[in-house]
């Protein structure tokens, strides 16, 4: 593969903050031990299933609905010309051109999830914000690949998805075991080209039903703690932060990884 020196650099870049993730050591959090004993025994399968029906709620009937909180054609709009730009010139700044409408609508996205987190917890509902949860992390997930040129409509880069929220939800040393799994030995080089029909690889021809549920389990440990909090009436409100906390985890991983697959495409 050959690849300008700048985008070559900016690869680079990625592949080094990519390698920090993944090396990160987690901390040991004594008072969510404690909680966590006190959470009854039926509550994080009961959190699978919400997110479980959330996201197939999304995949299945909500795309549509979904995008019209959206600028999708902007957005792609910017992409296009943004992809022009790095054609032409294929410099460090034109390459960080790339995604800025979509950081604009993120701030946004950001104080959505706090915001949902925070009024249900204030009034004792921790469940139901699930699937509002649900559908700002795909919202943003789907920007994102709109800013780099990816459809998000294939059940393969729905599965991609999932498997980015998994890998964005795991801590210490079980990042870097995650992240081979749900990638592949090679780390994150999926894809060869940004068209919307480009294939991705056989690890991503397999049951959507089955990645949704993983997900959803994932996502009902990161939370299984916050959420008993967070159905607490008052109490609940410091829970109701923790949507912030898993956007941005997710949305950081995103941005790196649909940032890597773009530049690895402009390899010639």
């Amino acid at each position: 593969m050959v690849i300008a020196k700048a985008l070559y650099k900016e690869l680079q870049k990625i592949n080094k903050q990519e390698e920090k993730w993944l090396s990160a050591k987690g901390r040991n959090n004594v008072v969510k031990d404690k909680i966590y004993e006190k959470v009854p025994d039926g509550l994080s399968h009961t959190l699978e299933l919400a997110f479980e029906k959330a996201f197939s709620l999304v995949f299945l009937k909500g795309r549509k609905i979904l995008e019209k909180t959206f600028d999708k054609e902007a957005l792609q709009m910017e992409f296009t010309v943004g992809d022009q730009l790095v054609e032409q010139k294929q410099t460090k700044k034109s390459v960080k051109l790339l995604g800025k409408k979509q950081e604009r609508d993120n701030l946004i996205n950001h104080a959505s999830t706090t915001a949902t987190g925070f009024g249900l917890g204030l009034l004792g509902m921790g469940l139901p914000d699930i699937p509002l949860l649900v559908s700002t992390i795909l919202k943003g997930l789907y920007e994102v690949a709109l800013s780099y040129g990816f459809s998000y409509e294939s059940k393969e880069e729905q599965i991609y998805m999932l498997r980015l929220i998994r890998t964005a939800l795991a801590t210490g040393e079980d990042r870097r075991k995650v992240f081979s799994e749900c990638f592949s030995p090679a780390g994150s080089a999926i894809l060869s080209s940004t068209d919307s029909g480009s294939a991705l690889p056989a690890i991503y021809e397999v049951d959507l039903s089955e990645e949704i549920k993983r997900t959803a389990k994932a996502l009902s440990d990161a939370l299984l703690v916050e959420k008993f909090v967070q159905g607490i009436p008052i109490v609940g409100v410091v829970g109701g932060f923790v949507n912030h906390t898993v956007y941005k985890k997710i949305l950081f991983l995103g941005k790196l990884e649909y940032k890597k697959r773009y530049l690895l495409s402009k390899g010639k």
